[in-house]
């Protein structure tokens, strides 16, 4: 996703200036590189070179051995510091395997069921409450999966800006509101990891980051891996830049689940080949293999990127992947992507592969390049691709309101209040909302698909504090019923 400047949307990132510096040396770890990622390395190479990117490292494993780790650019332009394997970058969302390994070693012990609602977790100052559902069937398990019908929820705290994150509690109170019925879709959620972390510091009496430091971190071996990091305290840490190249501040937000981990290459892909259960002695097993494999196979079908819909695209207990198909091998893993970060961690389960790319910069080549990666190590994998589906633009689709034409009535459920709302819809395909005693704004982009109705407004608000702060647009998801 390109982003606009950070002072125009919430979660974008600033631009100040560009600059201009040599690129270092690639920062190899082995002696020698194998020759099958010649063409790949040469490929990264170029495009740091070429500005895509201010650094990229990355990490490959196979059948418990590390076959190539190397860092590539600058991991802190300012302070001259080269990116290596070792370097710690925010990995944005490829933190929810880890928290969902966390959360599995508590069920393990019998301190979590997943088949319980997350709000017998909760305390009583906070609680999932039902607007589209009956939050009692908002289980652990549903949650994990994405399909506890919680809200998409991002919300960033930059340290140059006076607004500080509140407490998870807060933010449960506020957001924690059902926008569809439990298991009724999937629905990705970073308010539901936000919530598993918070469940997990609860029913282990241990506040979250020190319970994963000593509960999957340490035993795991994963020493550059922490829930938080100080950036401009840590030399070890890569500084993270907009698309023009200019450094962004600091942020956090209000989840801790749902991607406050640092980690690097070498780390993610020790991780990776723990759950391939291809460990390296210094490992300490913290899942028993069939936890293990119950946060693959214990999955949902979610439908593919870009709106294709299918049955072989999963999401499980923290990994989401593909089974084998005409199009690949079967894999699980997981992205990340927020201001200055992108990040991926991608696991081929026969093959017993592990491959992380990591970048302190957001790019989409960060994701092509673990492709790229797996190319080498698996000659039939590029071949297999190339009339995959979700590979091709997605054909043009227009709004036909059909039934829906004419005005509907409701109520929008916004932390403390409830608003009445308006939707018009024309035949002609166009369409308005009025939200309270706003005048009524232009509905854009709209879609109706799959029972699910979807699209935009530039000129309309909620009456809630948190978006007085921004400027802001509002998206509409509405199931057709």
């Amino acid at each position: 996703m390109n982003t606009p400047t950070r002072r125009r949307f919430l979660h974008a990132s600033c631009g100040l200036s560009a600059l201009t510096l040599a690129a270092p040396r690639a920062w190899a770890q082995a002696p020698s590189i194998d020759a099958r990622f010649d063409e790949v390395r040469d490929e990264i190479q170029r495009a740091v070179a070429a500005g895509q990117a201010p650094s990229i490292a990355v990490a490959a494993a196979q059948s418990g051995r590390i076959l190539w780790e190397e860092g590539f650019g600058w991991a802190d332009k300012e302070r001259r510091i080269p990116a290596s394997p070792h370097t710690r970058y925010a990995v944005a969302s490829v933190a929810k395997p880890f928290v969902a390994t966390g959360l599995m070693a508590l069920v393990e012990r019998g301190r979590v069921d997943l088949d319980r609602s997350v709000n017998d977790y909760l305390s009583r100052r906070a609680r999932i409450t039902g607007c589209a559902g009956d939050a009692r069937a908002a289980t652990v398990r549903r949650v994990l999966q994405h399909r506890a019908g919680l809200p998409a929820h991002n919300r960033f705290f930059y340290s140059d800006e006076a607004i500080a994150a509140p407490s998870m509690e807060e933010t449960i109170r506020r957001y924690g509101i059902l926008v569809s019925a439990p298991e009724e879709r999937y629905l990705y959620s970073n308010l539901g990891y936000g919530i598993i972390a918070y469940i997990t510091a609860r029913a282990s009496d241990v506040p979250f980051a020190e319970y994963m430091r000593a509960n999957v971190f340490a035993p795991l071996g994963l020493t550059r891996t922490s829930l938080e990091i100080e950036r401009d305290l840590s030399a070890e840490a890569a500084a993270i830049y907009g698309g023009d190249g200019a450094p962004i501040p600091y942020y956090v937000f209000d989840e801790w689940g749902a991607g406050r981990v640092w980690s690097t290459a070498h780390d993610l892909v020790r991780f990776g080949m723990f759950h391939l259960k291809a460990r390296l002695p210094d490992q300490t097993p913290v899942l028993s293999d069939s936890a293990i494999d119950q946060m693959v196979s214990d999955n949902h079908t979610t439908g593919a990127p870009g709106g294709y819909y299918g049955t072989d695209w999963f999401y499980g207990l923290g990994w989401g992947g593909r089974h084998a198909s005409q199009y690949g091998p079967g894999w699980y893993g997981h992205e990340g992507g927020m201001p200055g970060v992108s990040a991926q961690l991608k696991l081929f389960p026969d093959e017993r592969i592990a491959i992380a790319v990591v970048s302190n910069g957001r790019q989409d080549l960060t994701y092509s390049l673990v492709n790229r990666i797996a190319d080498a190590l698996l000659p039939d994998f590029a071949a297999m691709r190339v009339n995959d589906p979700t590979n091709q633009p997605r054909p043009p689709v227009t709004f036909a309101p059909g039934e829906l034409a004419g005005v509907w009535t409701g109520e929008i459920a916004t932390a403390p209040t409830r608003t009445p709302v308006q939707l018009e819809f024309e035949s002609g395909g166009t369409g308005r909302i009025r939200i309270g005693d706003q005048p009524p704004g232009t509905l854009t982009n709209l879609l109706l698909e799959n029972n699910w109705l979807t699209g935009a407004c530039a000129d309309a608000t909620l009456p809630t504090e948190d978006v007085r702060a921004y400027p802001h647009a509002l998206r509409l998801d509405l199931a057709v019923r």
